[in-house]
């Protein structure tokens, strides 16, 4: 069963990370995010996505997978469009050479919203707002 800090826990008593995929409905095509358990800083390569930005002062590498580093060039707000509402993000940094977004977990908690994940999608809510993420 899945909890909201992102870790299954099986009959075991085992824990594992996981990683869920969400795509924002026809108002924004082709940005698809990556609900990370892992990830503490939330990170987008499209700039016109960007509701406001500020280039960063300070440089910044993002550590990926393959060992490389790549750079973060600003920082900004985005509103996530859903079916629901909108879903803000804020302190998103603007990473041009990412393939998919990441919307950080614990970020997400942190602001307010509550998460549920289920077998086929997952549900994002605060206050009134309740979104369902596939």
């Amino acid at each position: 069963m899945s909890n909201a800090s992102g870790t299954s826990t099986r009959a075991t008593g085992r824990s594992k990370k996981l990683t869920f995929l969400a795509e924002e409905p026809e108002a924004r095509p082709n940005t698809q995010w990556i609900i990370d358990s892992g990830a503490s800083q939330q990170l987008c390569g499209k700039e016109n996505q960007f509701r406001t930005y500020a280039d960063i002062s300070i440089e910044r590498g993002i550590p990926i997978a393959d060992g490389r580093k790549i750079q973060a060039q600003e920082m900004g707000e985005m509103k996530i469009v859903t079916e629901a509402g909108y879903i803000t993000l804020t302190d998103v940094l603007y990473v041009p050479d990412i393939g998919k977004s990441l919307m950080s977990l614990s970020w997400i908690i942190d602001a307010g919203y509550s998460v549920e994940f289920g077998p086929k999608r997952c549900t994002v809510s605060k206050d009134s707002l309740q979104s369902k993420l596939s």
